[in-house]
C-alpha cells in the first residue's frame, strides 16, 4: 500500500525518529511497527506524514504545517484528487489536503504511492516479477495510467467503474491499451494478450 511505502521511507531516512501523524488514530500501529515513533501534537518531529483521513480539520492541517515550518520533512502517502465513493459520485482524495498544506508551507511532499515508481518498483520486487510482465488495470488516468507508463508495464487498461470519466480528458500523449466498461472485463482482455 502507498502506507506501506511511506513508513518504510521514513523508517529507512530516519531509523527510530518521530513522526507527526495526519491520518486515522489506526496509522499509529502501523507507525510503531515500522520502528518509528507517532505524535500528533505540536512537539518537534524529524518528519510529517499525510495519509488518507476523511476526519481532516483545519487545526490538524495547522499542526502539520507548524511542524513543517519547524524544518520536519514532508511525506505523503499519495496526491489521489478523487477516489470513487458510491455509484457515480467521486470524492476529493488526499491530494486536496496535501495540496493545502504543500502551498501554505511552500514545501513539496515525497510523494510514496502511485503514480511514483519507488511504488511501482516495491510492488514488482514483492511479487518477484520484472515490469513487462505485468499489467496494470485501474480507473485514475493520474495514479494508475501514468504509473503504470512510467514503471514500463506491459499494458495498461482503465476501467469505467472508478474516478476515470469518458469526458475526462487524457493528457496529451498518454492513453490506455484499453477502456474497459467494468473489472469484469479483464480476464478477457488479459487473454487477449497471450
Amino acid at each position: 500500500t502507498a502506507q506501506e511505502a511511506a513508513l518504510s521511507l521514513i523508517a529507512s531516512r530516519f531509523p527510530g525518529g518521530s513522526v507527526h501523524v495526519l491520518a486515522p488514530l489506526s496509522t499509529d500501529a502501523d507507525v510503531r511497527a515500522a520502528g518509528l515513533v507517532p505524535l500528533r501534537g505540536d512537539e518537534s518531529v524529524d518528519c510529517v506524514y499525510l495519509g488518507f483521513d476523511q476526519s481532516v480539520e483545519y487545526a490538524r492541517l495547522d499542526r502539520a504545517f507548524a511542524a513543517l515550518d519547524r524544518g520536519a520533512e514532508f511525506f505523503a502517502a499519495h496526491a489521489d484528487r478523487s477516489y470513487p465513493h458510491g455509484v457515480g459520485r467521486r470524492s476529493m482524495g488526499l491530494g486536496g489536503a496535501v495540496h493545502a498544506v504543500s502551498f501554505a508551507a511552500n514545501r513539496e511532499p515525497i510523494l510514496c504511492g502511485k503514480p511514483e515508481a519507488r511504488f511501482f518498483d516495491q510492488g514488482l520486487k514483492r511479487l518477484g516479477l520484472r515490469a513487462e510482465e505485468c499489467v496494470m488495470v485501474g480507473d485514475s488516468i493520474f495514479s494508475d495510467l501514468t504509473g503504470a507508463r512510467n514503471a514500463g508495464l506491459r499494458a495498461c487498461a482503465l476501467v469505467l467503474t472508478g474516478t476515470y470519466r469518458l469526458c475526462d480528458p487524457l493528457p496529451t500523449g498518454l492513453s490506455p491499451d484499453i477502456v474497459l466498461e467494468s473489472v469484469a472485463d479483464v480476464p478477457t482482455w488479459v487473454k487477449s494478450l497471450s
